[in-house]
């Protein structure tokens, strides 16, 4: 759902910076602990809850920060997840996002759908939302549900160079370098670079993204630069970042 709607959050992102002007730091952004959980198979199950016939995935850590800055409330979160498993691969891999507010009423759930996380990898999923002013969110609460496993086979992108650097309008860019491993095309928008934020202590505190310019071809090499998705991020909250860069459905 989020791939589908990138390029209306570039733009929403974009008109978030204007209203706060060039020279504003926000002063609203707040930075809640995760309550993260990961499920075991149900009684009688097939373990489709976090494992599916071999291949399990965790979800290590998972953050968010909310800004109210100029009249507009954003979230940006990060979930880090792991298939724990040597040798099968994880296969629509579906991950739930629910924001509560103090009571524990969820106010609003985000949710996404990775089609493959390889056999003993970590992967980096970034997300961000406009809830209501209204909506106090102080926790996430992230659930893994993993559709089926298949021998390992599968690889991702490879990513190296990661570096970050911050832009006029003190916004957060992450640039790299991302290798096409396949033999064919990564296509524009049907992968990209998930950037997942932490702070000095090794803690989740947002995420972002970006896409290539054009498609990659097989077996090369380019530079991406992430930008999008940081909301209410300022320089003192990220001490670094981590990065995966999505398959899509390329491999399905």
């Amino acid at each position: 759902m989020r791939r589908v709607t990138a390029i209306a959050l570039v733009i929403a992102a974009a008109l978030w910076i204007v209203a706060c002007g060039e020279s504003t730091t926000p002063t609203g952004a707040t930075t809640a602990a995760p309550q993260t959980q990961t499920f075991s198979p149900a009684a009688g199950g097939e373990g489709n809850q976090g494992t599916s016939q071999g291949a399990t995935v965790n979800i290590v850590d998972a953050g968010f920060t909310r800004s109210d800055e100029g009249g507009t409330s954003a979230i940006t979160y990060g979930i880090v997840l792991e298939n724990t498993s040597a040798t099968d691969d994880a296969l629509d891999v579906a991950v739930t996002a629910n924001f509560l507010n103090p009571s524990g009423t969820i106010v609003q759930t985000e949710g996404d759908t990775i089609h493959v996380i390889p056999a003993g990898t970590t992967y980096y999923l970034d997300g961000s939302l406009f809830p209501d002013k209204a909506d106090k969110t102080t926790k996430l609460e992230t659930t893994v549900a993993v559709g089926a496993s298949a021998a390992a086979v599968y690889v991702l992108p490879e990513i190296s160079d990661v570096r970050m650097s911050w832009g006029q309008f003190k916004d957060l860019h992450v640039r790299g370098v991302v290798t096409n491993p396949y033999t064919e095309p990564i296509p524009v928008l049907s992968a990209g670079a998930n950037v997942v934020c932490f702070d000095a202590s090794g803690k989740v505190v947002g995420g972002g993204y970006g896409f290539p310019d054009n498609p990659i071809p097989p077996g090369a090499k380019i530079a991406f630069d992430a930008f999008g998705g940081f909301y209410g991020l300022t320089q003192g909250d990220v001490h670094s970042v981590k990065v995966t860069f999505g398959n899509g459905s390329l491999l399905r």
